[in-house]
């Protein structure tokens, strides 16, 4: 049920990549970017200090920026991988929730290479089915989840890709969970910055953890000139049960 509703969840007791190396083409695809062997860190315990979930400042808003983050895992359960941003003197609230809040379109999946795809609504989805409105929602998000319908993106102000390689570092060899470039586009809540601050949080990627010590390297692929005046943290967020 999770894999379903989760397109690409990533799952922390599963890898389909080799140990210990990272995915192949990673480096090809995406120029300056520079996946380490997960073997090149050293354990040591004492430096996970990090527990179930942590947010720390990142500057994503400039190409070829780099995050590395140790952290420890209690419990097996689902985790977001997220980011967070939080308005500033020189970018205002109104500002950075339109910046965010990013405009997209829900298409069929045969129609993501169209030019001008016609977009799915309840209306249509009512004109098909020959249903209420209410079982058009169900519909709508049935097909969502199974992939029989897909988000494209209208304006991509906001957008943040970051190639992402996440290690499982207590195990012998260094186990890979992904390398892997994804973006998340969709504002998922808020989130409370230091000093009271309040910001928006937006899911990444979710990822499926076990218990044990783990690593993050994150590396910037673009540049985001209008989030350069925001405030952007990094983090990890305990998100649903398995």
């Amino acid at each position: 049920m999770i894999t379903k509703f989760f397109k690409g969840l990533r799952l922390g007791q599963a890898s389909d990549a080799p140990e210990g190396s990272p995915s192949p083409g990673a480096a090809d695809a995406f120029p300056g970017v520079s996946p380490q062997p997960a073997q090149a860190e050293p354990v040591n315990p004492a430096d996970f200090q990090h527990q179930d979930r942590f947010l720390v400042d990142f500057d994503a808003s400039a190409k070829g920026l780099r995050l590395f983050e140790r952290f420890r895992i209690t419990q097996r359960a689902g985790y977001y991988i997220c980011l967070a941003f939080a308005p500033t003197g020189q970018l205002a609230v109104s500002q950075l929730s339109d910046i965010l809040r990013t405009k997209k379109v829900l298409i069929n999946a045969h129609d993501v290479d169209a030019v001008d795809p016609a977009p799915v609504t309840l209306r249509k989805i009512m004109a098909l089915q020959g249903c209420t409105l209410d079982e058009a929602n169900v519909h709508l998000w049935q097909g969502v989840n199974e992939g029989v319908y897909v988000y494209r993106i209208l304006d991509r102000r906001g957008v943040i890709p970051l190639w992402i390689e996440l290690v499982k570092a207590d195990e012998q060899p260094q186990r890979l969970i992904f390398s892997d470039v994804v973006e998340g586009i969709d504002v998922v809540g808020q989130v409370i910055f230091g000093g009271g601050a309040f910001g928006y949080e937006r899911s990444v990627t979710p990822v499926v953890l076990d218990p044990g010590l783990y690593t993050i390297d994150v590396r910037t692929v673009q540049d985001t000139p209008e989030l350069s005046s925001a405030r952007i943290k990094f983090g990890l967020s305990p998100g649903f049960a398995v």
